[in-house]
């Protein structure tokens, strides 16, 4: 699996009118100013498990943070925002034959997927934690722009996994 990125120009226009007819305006996070970019948004189709009315999300480094993770920013709600990292190699925490088969079952190509976990934080005396959710990870075809979760069917991934 190669590590796809969104800001390909052949993915340009590919998500609809909707997302065309928009113009390039800066949202107000929970992390800060986002300049939206087309060129860097997703399609959800239905939304992501729990927020059926999010569809489009845009991808991008977190506002003044210098951080590997990225910011998984929906566009219409400027209060949701989930931190993600890129997994280049799955075969270290998720197995590769899940992802392959997954991928193909939506349509993704290899060198088309990003893959993506969703990571979450936990207060450790002065610090933090993190943790990825492994169950249900972020599949992005980069060249048509659009994204899905999927919960994997083994009860091997955890929830939360704790990175080190």
């Amino acid at each position: 699996m190669t590590t796809a990125t969104l800001d390909r120009p052949e993915a340009s226009g590919a998500i609809g009118a909707t997302m065309s007819e928009r113009t390039q305006a800066t949202i107000q996070s929970r992390f800060g100013p986002v300049e939206l970019d087309e060129r860097r948004q997703i399609r959800f189709d239905g939304g992501l498990p729990g927020f059926p009315e999010c569809e489009v999300f845009q991808l991008d480094q977190p506002p003044g943070v210098e951080t590997e993770l990225l910011l998984l920013q929906a566009v219409d709600s400027p209060e949701l925002s989930f931190f993600v990292m890129s997994v280049s190699e799955p075969s270290s925490i998720i197995r590769m034959e899940d992802v392959a088969s997954t991928a193909r079952a939506l349509g993704i190509s290899a060198e088309n997927l990003l893959l993506l976990l969703i990571v979450t934080f936990k207060k450790n005396g002065d610090g933090f934690t993190k943790f990825v959710n492994l169950r249900a990870p972020i599949f992005i075809d980069v060249a048509r722009r659009l994204g899905r979760q999927v919960v994997l069917a083994s009860p091997d991934y955890s929830l939360k996994f704790q990175l080190t």
